[in-house]
């Protein structure tokens, strides 16, 4: 059975698209604050619903929707210098939040943008998250997060409660197959870290996991049945994941780091292939090469 990493995320965001998408093209932006911008373009008909709050200064907003079905979009900037992008356009079922549960502590000066295409697409990215529970925290600033999603059955899901960090994750299917089941999750916590995860095909699952310090991270999946895990500590560790699927059976990849300065590349070219890595000194190299 493929593991899900998104099934809690569900659970935390919004049950599904339609529970969420209630009314047909129903279009609200609430501002508090000054020197705020907000906009919502609605192009199309049936449940298309956008929402966009704003608590705090300098926050730019934007929501495009077009020819879109039982779609949602909700953009919640709090603090000051945010910039929050959804672009959703052809396709039914696609969904997309960024500061979904947050009333405070969302930081400042971050920047998100969600790009979707297709069908049933579910995407959350949180930056600076306390969830509210701390009054007066500020939660993570200067973070960055881009997400792309092109296809059918996507989910992916980003999460930055530190400073100066980058994810970019990056899915599209193939249209062809209707078992599409692409899931990601990249989730940041700590300072300076970068991740890149990119997967194209049916039934990948990939999670990209930092804390501590200036972390390095890539993941790349083609084929199908992909499977790549990374978990990251301490600071300034390296690791990249490269697979190429040339038939059917999951391939597996497992990088952990801890402690300074290590590196880890595996490279899987084939099916049914495994590879783990797990580095807790300083400073060692890890090569891996499967075909």
């Amino acid at each position: 059975m493929k593991p899900t990493i998104i099934s809690m995320a569900l659970i935390a965001g919004c049950a599904g698209v339609v529970t969420c998408a209630v009314a047909e093209e129903t279009a609200q932006i609430s501002q508090y604050g000054d020197a705020n911008i907000s906009s919502i373009t609605q192009i199309g008909s049936d449940r298309v619903l956008a929402e966009s709050y704003i608590w705090g200064s300098g926050n730019t907003t934007s929501i495009i929707q077009t020819n879109v079905t039982d779609s949602g979009a909700s953009i919640y900037e709090t603090a000051s210098g945010n910039q929050g992008t959804i672009q959703q356009f052809d396709g039914t079922g696609l969904s997309a939040y960024i500061n979904p549960l947050n009333s405070v502590g969302a930081g400042h000066d971050n920047a998100a943008e969600i790009v979707q295409s297709g069908n049933d697409q579910f995407m959350t990215i949180t930056q600076g998250s306390t969830g509210g529970m701390v009054p007066g925290d500020t939660g993570g600033s200067d973070n960055q997060a881009s997400a792309t999603q092109s296809g059918s059955f996507n989910t992916g899901i980003i999460s930055q409660p530190g400073y100066f960090n980058v994810a970019l994750l990056s899915q599209a299917g193939n249209g062809i197959s209707s078992a599409e089941t692409n899931t990601a999750l990249i989730d940041q916590n700590g300072t300076g870290h970068h991740a890149t995860l990119t997967q194209s095909g049916n039934l990948l699952a990939a999670s990209i996991i930092q804390s501590g310090t200036d972390h390095v991270a890539s993941s790349h999946q083609e084929g199908s049945d992909g499977l790549s895990w990374i978990a990251q500590t301490g600071s300034n560790n390296s690791a990249y994941v490269s697979q190429i699927n040339g038939g059917a059976g999951e391939n597996l990849s497992t990088i952990s780091q801890g402690s300074i300065g290590n590196v880890a590349n595996v490279s899987q070219s084939g099916s049914n292939l495994t590879s783990t890595i797990s580095q807790s000194g300083n400073y060692n190299i890890a090569n891996v090469t499967q075909n």
